[in-house]
């Protein structure tokens, strides 16, 4: 008995603390951004933020999820700074380095990672 509530103890931390999350960074062209309307659509919830990358990306390691959309919760850029870096990214066509994370406390999407950094690199 008191095995199988350790075991259930361990899993219970293990998935609430996203003990296997992992981050990385990516860099390439926005294909296309674009943040949901006033109200919740496919899923996704009002204000979130989705990224196309152009020719999709190759995961970093330890990351799962999508290569070629990044899907972020409206609360990860309350300010929507790294929103505008990546309107101006898109508008430019500059490059930009992502630091994403396939984090379930940061996604906004099931099976696509977040945003957590952006940097707009120099022509």
């Amino acid at each position: 008995m008191k095995l199988k509530l350790l075991i259930s103890f361990i899993l219970t931390v293990a998935l609430t603390h996203n003990v296997f999350a992992g981050n990385g960074l990516i860099q390439g062209k926005i294909e296309r951004v674009a943040v949901f309307g006033n109200v919740p659509f496919n899923g996704q919830l009002a204000g979130n933020m989705e990224i196309k990358i152009k020719t999709g990306f190759t995961l970093p390691a330890g990351v799962n999820c999508d290569t070629n959309f990044i899907t972020t919760k409206k609360g990860n850029d309350p300010g929507r700074s790294m929103l505008t870096l990546l309107q101006q990214a898109h508008e430019s066509q500059k490059d930009v380095q992502l630091w994403i994370t396939d984090n379930a406390a940061h996604t906004a999407f099931a099976g696509r990672c977040s945003l957590l950094v952006v940097n707009l690199m120099p022509l």
